[in-house]
């Protein structure tokens, strides 16, 4: 189930997928998945996620996984009283995630809800 969200969500994801998939089945451990995500992201912006004793934004981290390849959504500015339309081209225009009152107390018990509330 995870393997197939993470493959159609992003492409580091479906790196990170394919990770798992190898510690799952014993090719690999848990470091070395970690240290091959680290070096993809490395090469994709090594000033933002850097080797050795530096970290990186955990936002900035989020934002790299989960950014879609395709544009889930647009956007655009559109005058009421006169004809301008102004398309606004952004790749930060993605998913926007709402959480239910009251507010999941792990990661986990949002998923679920999450899962539980498309199911139905």
């Amino acid at each position: 189930m995870w393997t197939k969200w993470f493959e159609e969500t992003s492409q580091m994801l479906t790196y990170l997928a394919s990770e798992f998939q190898n510690i799952l089945s014993g090719c690999i451990l848990l470091e070395a998945a970690r240290d091959i995500m680290w070096t993809q992201l490395y090469n994709i912006d090594h000033t933002m996620f850097p080797y050795g004793p530096n970290g990186c934004s955990i936002s900035n981290l989020a934002e790299k996984l989960l950014l879609p390849e395709v544009p889930v959504a647009s956007m655009s500015l559109e005058c009421k009283h006169c004809p301008l339309y102004l398309p606004v081209a952004s790749e930060r225009t993605t998913y926007i995630v709402h959480t239910s009152s009251p507010v999941p107390n792990t990661t986990t018990e949002w998923w679920e809800n999450l899962l539980r509330h498309v199911s139905q």
